[in-house]
């Protein structure tokens, strides 16, 4: 079977599919409505899912969401494809059964056909990897209500991944797992956090941070993926080639019948439980053999173990019966040689590390800073750049319509009229384009009805308008302004033509202050984001400005697009970080309590906002710090020395500690190992 062609079915003369795709997250969804046409896929319609009862009602939320479709006219759904969020797998990376178990039940009550399930934040580094065109270096951060997904990739590979609650301090969440795996791997100066709604706080905040020099080579640089640029990531992994590649699959075991949710790919169902039970048969062979091996060595310490302790035993009751001396000698240096190598032990190779927990008080305080405590500097930056922006101004041009009348003067005296005098009919004013002199009017005699006869002379007139309006038919009567009818009027000898209109796109005086600021919002943002690795950027105070703008058109003239090239010129302000820190270390230790101490990679800042005042800035910061109990490292390793493990709790309590773990232990004598090493150099105690 061809599972990369599992796509095509039978379809409609118009060879099209409509298929849904509901995006799951643990606040809330979404149900996108996705057409399939020869291979392609286009989002068509999307409605927001809000769950009315966590979980519980899914199926009729979707339900829900389906009837407002119906009402646009969708009504038959060929198939359905689940995203999911991190939030419904485990820890190995599968399905949570409860949400396994829901996505069933959708299907089977909304009698769903489903394609199957994929996870999101796959798809993502997948597709953003794919943009890069080689495999990432970064850190992303899967963020969510509760919780947030931290994946570690270096060259493509994930080299670490945790799933850790959120607290009300996002920054130190994140801060304390990069602390800890700093040591272990290599720190990518890349952080792309995504699959929330508004995350400029959380970028905010890690970008202020004022991160320890062994965490990251240079300042990391915090990008945001936002909900659009994910959604179209989503519909394109629906393409035939990703398929294999992230959808996945899980079987559900209902008495003698077996069903599959999702699709399978490349094999069928029997055998891949062949090749899992192969699998399975193998891992358990070595896993037995592994027990096996240490069964072994147990024993042969064990026995060991006896055989010491019985040799001593003999050893000691017949001291008193041997009189030789040669025996009592060789007794008592095999008495030594024993001691000996019980001293090597404890000296050399009986180690042990320990970390303990201690109560733990988070601190939090606003900081002020003038420009006399933490120096301002400067610098400045010049660079070409260009932007295009498609034109939206709107002008009617055309012409407009001329042509020729006859004035008709039924004055006794002659009339003069010079250039731009008014003609009108209609409601459209004409203008006399030349001065035209007329004759005055005369008697006729023996003439019945009308004796005069009107002096007349022809003009050239043209529209005060443009467009169709101006055309006028022959024989158009027209009124003259400030003259009566029975004094002088016009008529066109011919018809007046030649008006036309229409609407063209312009450059407009919008247009370009809208290019303008692109240019300046592009510029800050490309040289803020390349902040000195010792220097803290205040960005409010940042100045930008453009020189020696030159636009590829003049505002007014007809055209689609304009191109601005232009030099900018940005002002940025900074101030020394090392310093900055110095002042966050002695402010906060004005408020800790003095059975508690501060680590200073725990202290975490956000610049909040400048303030200026007589020509003096006021820079605000708002500082975290987590406060530590105080122990004597020296006289807990000493408190511990030789004791029993079972012990070990109560007298760590005595000292405030709340929880322990031992990490490592080495021993070459299995008789002291429910002991602590006998010397406190080999007892490490890490804090934690």
């Amino acid at each position: 079977m061809n599972w990369f062609n599992i796509f095509n079915k039978k379809k409609d003369s118009l060879n099209e599919e409509i298929i849904l795709g509901i995006v799951l997250r643990e606040e809330k969804g979404e149900v996108m409505l996705i057409k399939k046409s020869q291979d392609k896929f286009q989002l068509i319609d999307k409605q927001s899912l809000f769950y009315s009862n966590a979980f519980e009602n899914l199926p009729e939320d979707i339900d829900q969401v389906l009837s407002y479709f119906e009402k646009k006219g969708y009504h038959k759904i060929n198939e359905v494809v689940y995203f999911l969020s991190g939030f419904f797998f485990n820890e190995r990376g599968e399905l949570k059964d409860l949400f396994f178990n829901k996505l069933k039940e959708i299907n089977e009550k909304l009698e769903f056909e489903s394609m199957g399930y994929i996870e999101i934040a796959q798809v993502f580094i997948y597709q953003k990897e794919k943009e890069n065109g080689l495999p990432l270096s970064a850190i992303f951060i899967e963020i969510e209500k509760t919780q947030f997904r931290f994946i570690l990739k270096k060259a493509g590979k994930k080299l670490f991944e945790r799933v850790q609650s959120k607290t009300d301090n996002f920054l130190v969440d994140v801060c304390e797992i990069i602390y800890d795996i700093k040591e272990y791997y290599p720190l990518p100066i890349r952080i792309i956090i995504f699959d929330g709604d508004n995350l400029a706080k959380e970028k905010e905040s890690l970008s202020n941070y004022l991160y320890k020099e062994e965490c990251f080579i240079h300042i990391p640089r915090i990008e945001i993926l936002t909900l659009d640029i994910i959604e179209k990531y989503l519909i394109d992994c629906l393409q035939s080639e990703l398929i294999a590649k992230f959808f996945r699959k899980k079987v559900v075991q209902e008495e003698k019948k077996s069903e599959i949710f999702g699709f399978l790919i490349d094999q069928d169902i029997k055998e891949i439980k062949r090749d899992l039970l192969s699998q399975k048969n193998y891992q358990n062979k070595e896993n037995s053999l592994l027990q096996t091996k240490n069964n072994l060595i147990k024993e042969f310490l064990s026995q060991a173990n006896k055989r010491i302790i019985l040799f001593v035993k003999k050893s000691l009751g017949l001291v008193f019966f041997f009189q030789n001396s040669r025996k009592r000698f060789l007794f008592f240096f095999l008495l030594l040689i024993l001691g000996f190598l019980i001293l090597i032990n404890e000296f050399f190779f009986h180690r042990i590390v320990i970390r303990v927990i201690l109560p733990k008080e988070n601190l939090k305080k606003e900081i002020t800073i003038n420009e006399t405590e933490g120096k301002l500097m400067s610098d400045q930056i010049e660079k070409l750049i260009e932007k295009k922006i498609v034109n939206t101004g709107k002008k009617e041009i055309g012409e407009k319509a001329q042509g020729e009348v006859e004035i008709y003067n039924y004055t006794f005296e002659r009339k003069t009229l010079s250039p731009g005098t008014v003609l009108t009919v209609r409601g459209v004013d004409y203008f006399l384009k030349d001065q035209v002199m007329i004759a005055s009017a005369s008697y006729i005699g023996n003439q019945i009805g009308n004796p005069i006869q009107p002096g007349k002379n022809k003009g050239l007139v043209i529209a005060s308008i443009i467009g169709e309006e101006g055309n006028q038919p022959e024989a158009t009567v027209f009124l003259l302004k400030n003259f009566s009818q029975n004094e002088l009027f016009a008529k066109s000898s011919q018809s007046i033509s030649g008006g036309y209109k229409k609407e063209v796109t312009i450059f407009s005086q919008s247009d370009k202050e809208k290019l303008r600021e692109q240019v300046i919002e592009e510029g800050k943002k490309n040289f803020e984001e390349k902040e000195k690795t010792n220097f803290i950027l205040i960005r409010p105070l940042t100045e930008v400005k453009l020189i020696d703008e030159n636009y590829s058109k003049e505002v007014g003239d007809e055209a689609k697009e304009t191109i601005l090239r232009a030099k900018i010129n940005i002002t940025r302000y900074f101030l020394d970080r090392n310093q900055i820190k110095e002042i966050f270390v002695k402010e906060v230790q004005k408020d800790i309590p003095s059975n508690y101490h501060v680590e200073e990679k725990s202290i975490t800042s956000s610049f909040r906002k400048v303030e200026e005042d007589d020509g003096l800035k006021t820079f605000y910061f708002f500082i975290e710090a987590r406060m530590m109990k105080k122990i004597d490292k020296e006289k807990l390793k000493k408190e511990i020395i030789f004791i029993k493990k079972d012990r070990l709790k109560e007298v760590l309590l005595k000292n405030q500690v709340t929880n322990y773990q031992i990490i490592k232990e080495e021993n070459l004598i299995p008789i002291f190992y429910n002991y602590f090493p006998s010397f406190s150099k080999n007892i490490e105690v890490i804090i934690d």
